[in-house]
């Protein structure tokens, strides 16, 4: 999910490529991409609204044609081993999402 100021959007994944694994996790490389808007936080006239979300969409759709998102459905690559052998077992045992609202806390 993206939150901008024209609004939000969430950014679905709709094709990907293996291309290696990191500590036995499979590691995805994303091969296209899907935008959507979710809702319309602005409360400009519409033309003004329409000029900004058109020149995020621009924004979005550079970033969709732009490579090098990689992702794993079983590790946080965004840590080191280090890191990752410190959190200890039980934490790994959590869904990532939760691991990482435990790292920000």
């Amino acid at each position: 999910m993206l939150k901008l100021i024209a609004g939000s959007y969430l950014i679905v994944i709709t094709g990907r490529e293996c291309v290696g694994s990191y500590m036995g996790h499979p590691i995805f490389k994303a091969t296209s991409l899907k935008i959507l808007h979710c809702n319309h936080a602005l409360k400009n006239s519409p033309a003004e609204q329409k000029k900004v979300e058109t020149e995020f969409s621009e924004l979005l759709n550079v970033a969709e044609h732009t490579p090098g998102l990689y992702f794993s459905y079983d590790t946080n690559l965004t840590l080191s081993s280090q890191r990752l052998h410190e959190l200890g077992d039980e934490s790994k045992l959590l869904p990532l999402w939760r691991q990482v609202t435990i790292l920000v806390e």
